[in-house]
């Protein structure tokens, strides 16, 4: 919940509705989706990609973006986190990863459920849902149904879920690593709490361009 406040208050400047985009991004199926989970087929993860590119490509998420700053560590080297220099990484430099390709093809893997089972409480916010995928960079996505469905299920449809994840799990993709795991020094996460926000937002409040994509068959 702290976390989630802390997305709110950098994000509370961009309530306004939908305004022109900046720049743009397609992110789409590589083949086919490589799928364990029968729910789970080609249609729902085009719907979730469709989504997150309906995110990356609004002026308020890369407003919300832009005026973030976060340690060098960020970097990744192979899949860890890299050395730490002085340097900061702005979110200018964020965004010119995530549009450095304006049409990216991603490999998709849908696993029913993480090395690590989600607990289920009564309480959905305090589920323990652990770790939703993972992703190394300019590599293949790999997501865990169940782990999801613990995390959003009670507030999203499955296809925004998965965009909500695959938007985290984007920024892996396109360089950056965990170290810290906290909203304000860790980019995958800020982008993943940030992701969640105003999809849920959109999500609730009937947002056009969202309902067009959930409603396509």
């Amino acid at each position: 919940m702290k976390r989630l406040i802390t997305v709110m208050l950098f994000c509370a400047t961009f309530f306004a509705a939908a305004q022109s985009d900046y720049r743009q991004v397609v992110l789409k199926r590589k083949g086919e989706l490589h799928t364990k989970v029968p729910a789970v087929d080609n249609k729902v993860a085009d719907k979730a990609l469709q989504i997150s590119s309906y995110l990356f490509s609004r002026k308020e998420f890369q407003d919300s973006v832009a005026r973030l700053s976060f340690p060098y560590y960020n970097h990744c080297k192979d899949c860890g986190h890299g050395k730490n220099k002085e340097e900061v990484i702005q979110g200018k430099i964020i965004l010119d990863s995530i549009f450095r390709r304006p049409v990216t093809a991603l490999e998709l893997y849908i696993e029913p459920v993480g090395r690590k089972k989600p607990r289920l409480r009564s309480d959905p916010e305090n589920n323990k849902c652990f770790g939703l995928g993972n992703t190394c960079p300019d590599s293949y996505i790999t997501s865990y149904y169940e782990n999801i469905n613990c995390d959003m299920a009670h507030e999203l449809p499955f296809s925004c879920a998965y965009a909500v994840h695959i938007s985290h799990e984007y920024l892996h993709f396109v360089g950056y690593c965990h170290k810290t795991k906290d909203v304000n020094t860790d980019i995958a996460e800020a982008v993943g709490w940030i992701a969640y926000y105003f999809i849920k937002k959109w999500y609730d409040g009937k947002d056009a361009g969202l309902m067009q994509i959930l409603a396509e068959v």
